[in-house]
């Protein structure tokens, strides 16, 4: 069946990147500072400039969390390009995060998740709590069976799945307005390019 289309898709995407930004930019960030001046020792930790980079690497890294995994494939593809300056200022604030240190869903939420869609793991599976690693769309954890048998369980994060598959609406809505208007070969290469990321990404859920 084709799944309905979402008239509103574009302009929900990007109230919900304007959101995001607020919410990690404006707000997030100044909490940070302000939580590590009542927590640290003094003045000083606070305006290290080493901890200053990790506190706006860690707003950074929760923006691109909170904006989904789309925008973290992004973020890997331009922090690959970078060079210079540039490449100096994301190694400083650790953005190399982007590549596998994501936050993680917490394992009281990957047991829910195994409850419904493994109803009698608890029977067979002992679940590692803390995962092996987390990337913008999974996290990876550690299982062994009755039988000592290794396992490696990949769970979807049910929130990035949902922006996933949000921003992937709304780029297929702004296709559907630039195909007709595709009117070089330069164009119609970078639609397919899109249609081609989009389709993966799906396929990947």
């Amino acid at each position: 069946l084709q799944k309905p289309i979402n008239h509103l898709a574009l302009i929900q995407e990007i109230l919900s990147v304007y959101g995001s930004i607020i919410r990690h930019s404006f707000i997030g960030l100044p909490v940070k500072l302000t939580k590590s001046l009542l927590t640290d020792s003094g003045l000083e930790p606070l305006w290290n400039s080493e901890h200053l980079a990790d506190l706006a690497g860690d707003a950074l890294l929760g923006l691109f969390d909170s904006l989904g995994p789309v925008y973290g494939k992004a973020g890997q593809v331009v922090l690959g390009r970078l060079s210079g300056s540039f490449q100096s200022m994301a190694e400083k604030i650790h953005l190399s995060r982007l590549y596998g240190d994501w936050p993680a869903i917490p394992f009281d939420e990957v047991q829910a998740i195994l409850d419904d869609e493994i109803p009698t793991w608890h029977e067979h599976l002992t679940v590692r709590p803390y995962p092996i690693g987390a990337a913008s769309l999974a996290q990876v954890h550690h299982a062994s069976d009755k039988d000592g048998k290794e396992w490696v369980l990949k769970v979807v994060k049910p929130k990035a799945r949902k922006r996933l598959l949000e921003t992937v609406d709304a780029i297929e809505q702004v296709l559907r307005i630039a195909k007709p208007l595709a009117a070089t070969g330069t164009a119609r290469r970078v639609i397919v390019e899109v249609e081609e990321l989009v389709a993966s990404l799906t396929d990947e859920l």
